[in-house]
């Protein structure tokens, strides 16, 4: 068996663990994009709610109301800021994703390589070991016509 042969099925393993790696990346850049949405949900709720303070400011509230309005949007504040901190973490999960999967298909790369070098080595190979009989018929033919006279 040649050597490009026998190299196959480890060329076929890596590009298995390239596949795994896109799924990977692909839930990473999943999460990242809910995490996104949700940070988005809460930063509008906030804005809406303080759209709704300001407007029943303007009316006139008590001082009571007011710092129950403020202790909710100090909340709302701290959840956006837990939220702003999952964000980054799914994003460097994503990273790392990210740069397993090109670690991997560069080893697949690196692979497709090594086949296609041992392939073309094996057809110059191939190529010599038929000249070298073509060179070795045509020796023999001369020799034969040597002998018989014809030349």
């Amino acid at each position: 068996m040649k050597k490009s042969e026998r190299l196959a099925p480890l060329l076929k393993l890596e590009k298995n663990r390239e596949q795994e790696q896109v799924k990977v990346l692909a839930d990473a850049r999943g999460k990242v994009a809910e995490q996104q949405q949700k940070l988005q949900q809460l930063k509008d709720y906030r804005g809406e709610y303080e759209r709704m303070v300001s407007q029943e400011g303007a009316q006139g509230i008590s001082a009571t109301r007011l710092q129950g309005y403020y202790q909710f949007l100090n909340r709302l504040s701290t959840a956006i800021t837990q939220q702003e901190e999952q964000l980054e973490l799914v994003r460097q999960q994503e990273n790392l994703a990210k740069n397993q999967w090109f670690e991997q298909r560069g080893a697949v790369k690196r692979m497709d390589s090594l086949i296609e070098r041992n392939v073309q080595q094996e057809r110059l190979d191939e190529d010599k070991r038929e000249q070298k009989m073509l060179d070795e018929q045509a020796q023999q033919m001369m020799n034969l016509r040597r002998a018989n006279g014809l030349m």
